[in-house]
């Protein structure tokens, strides 16, 4: 997570992955076409309200959980189990801030550019951190993953895989027969 010496504009802007919003809703919706048939429809609707709510900094929310659950009509509960989905399928990741007197303040959810590959590494990568034992705690100045289910992600990312693997190979019949 990174850590700010304040919340200021220009900084927030230094983590901006997109150059427009229209980049950002290409990224959002390339990212539900390949995980709506795994996920529930509740982080569907989260990633979907988090880019309404990432307009100012384009692809960075503000967002309490609170403020989600309330314009989702989800439980908390919900808000954050979906946004630890978000953070294991690679979607999504969080920005600490801190006050001018150096406390932790908000934590700012940035998205991510769609990249299918990050999606299928996801297996190989939660094997890796969960490797250390260090309980799930993170030093405030790294990026901070949300935690997450090991049972639950390995079996969306593995659902994922087969979706893609399946899509590629009817991609690459269709490719071999109007080669033909």
């Amino acid at each position: 997570m990174t850590a700010f010496g304040a919340i200021e504009f220009q900084e927030l802007k230094r983590h901006e992955l997109f150059s427009t919003i229209q980049e950002m809703d290409i990224s959002i919706y390339s990212y539900i076409d390949h995980i709506q048939t795994d996920v529930p429809q509740s982080v569907i609707d989260v990633l979907l309200c988090l880019g309404k709510a990432s307009l100012r900094c384009v692809g960075l929310s503000f967002m309490k959980q609170a403020t989600i659950a309330e314009q989702t009509g989800y439980s908390r509960k919900t808000i954050n189990k979906a946004l630890k989905t978000l953070e294991m399928l690679g979607v999504v990741d969080s920005v600490r801030t801190k006050t001018k007197a150096g406390r932790p303040s908000v934590k700012v959810i940035r998205i991510l550019p769609f990249c299918l590959e990050r999606l299928q590494q996801g297996v190989t990568s939660y094997i890796g951190d969960n490797s250390s034992n260090d309980g799930g705690l993170t030093l405030i100045a790294e990026f901070e993953p949300f935690e997450t289910e090991s049972k639950n992600k390995k079996k969306i990312l593995l659902a994922i895989i087969k979706k893609s693997l399946k899509k590629f190979q009817i991609y690459q019949q269709q490719s071999t027969l109007t080669a033909i």
